[in-house]
């Protein structure tokens, strides 16, 4: 029994097919942001797996990992204006996928599961009720697969043993931070859409509600437009041109600009949302780094650092893990395999 594990994020898609016995990694193919091309749509043609498991960022409240039919696609296309970098991606995916490989199964595994139990205070956003119910606007949460691998090797590392608050910083082509006590998350940066929170690679988080209008009014936009600016054209590629992470660090560890100022306002918006959920947690005991901007850059946990020591914590509290998604969407797409 062969899985093909179909993980697309803001920035690329990654494909990675796994025996059943060893569940080792097979084969691997990924692509960046550029488009649905030839190549790709070759190396999908010469697979054969039984099942397809999809991560599936935004589906409103619809969380649980399920086969794929009519109603989960249904799901999908509803909350893409939420989360319009990620579910437009996935709906080509899934058409392709459908048309190729008739006869195996589809599988959902969901980004927002890990955050369906945040407490009402914290996904509650204070506008009108009737609003509020009738397009289900809340804060959902993402980065849920990362987070959950995350704790696991975590979990690994301290034998069994979890500690009771911790805080996970998922930081890759997008960005979050996550409040977690008793291994369950009470708190996280993103909401209604993975836009929001910390600035990112191509998203700008959070800003003023009423800039949008304003660069409506401005530049004779519309709202499609100002999406689009504060989905890829913001945050780090937006103040510096740069969608390369390691570079943008590098040089502002020289100081050259614009990429110290750029990285300047990371760390500073990093340091008032984890003084925040230290709040939210009243205290700390090991901040997680994962993502490839977290994980893969040698200074970032020590400029990090830098900026929250004064909560108290060591450096030896900031540990980067590696994160294994792939395994996770595996391991949850079996339990309902019969």
């Amino acid at each position: 029994m062969k899985f093909l594990v179909v993980n697309s994020g803001s920035t690329a898609v990654k494909y990675s097919l796994f025996d059943e016995d060893s569940l080792k990694e097979q084969r691997v193919f990924s692509r960046k942001d550029e488009g649905f091309s030839i190549e790709e749509k070759g190396f999908i043609d010469r697979l054969n797996p039984d099942y397809v498991i999809f991560r599936v960022v935004h589906a409103l409240d619809k969380v649980n990992t399920r086969f794929i039919n009519e109603e989960t696609l249904q799901d999908i296309k509803l909350a893409t204006s939420f989360a319009p970098l990620h579910n437009t991606i996935l709906l080509e995916l899934l058409n392709y996928f459908s048309l190729k490989f008739k006869s195996t199964k589809l599988i959902a595994v969901f980004d927002s599961e890990f955050h369906k139990g945040l407490p009402a205070k914290a996904y509650t956003y204070p506008i009108a009720k009737n609003l509020r119910e009738k397009y289900k606007i809340r804060k959902y949460g993402f980065h849920g697969l990362a987070i959950e691998s995350a704790l696991e090797e975590l979990r690994k590392i301290n034998k069994g043993v979890l500690p009771e608050k911790i805080i996970v910083l998922h930081a890759g082509g997008g960005v979050s931070v996550s409040a977690i006590e008793n291994s369950v998350s009470v708190d996280t940066s993103m909401g209604l859409t993975p836009t929001d929170g910390i600035m990112m690679l191509t998203r700008s988080g959070t800003i003023d509600p009423e800039l949008g209008r304003v660069l409506e009014e401005k530049e004779n936009l519309l709202p499609s437009e100002v999406s689009r600016i504060l989905n890829f054209e913001s945050g780090f590629y937006g103040m510096t041109g740069s969608k390369d992470s390691k570079e943008i660090i590098e040089k502002a560890q020289k100081g050259i600009e614009p990429y110290f100022s750029a990285y300047e306002l990371f760390l500073y918006e990093l340091k008032k949302t984890i003084f925040a959920y230290y709040g939210v947690l009243s205290g700390l005991d090991i901040l997680l780094l994962s993502g490839g901007l977290a994980y893969k850059n040698e200074y970032f946990a020590d400029d990090l650092y830098e900026e929250i020591k004064f909560l108290g914590i060591k450096r030896n509290d900031i540990l980067k893990v590696k994160v294994n998604e792939e395994a996770l969407m595996i391991k949850k797409a079996r339990r309902i395999i019969k």
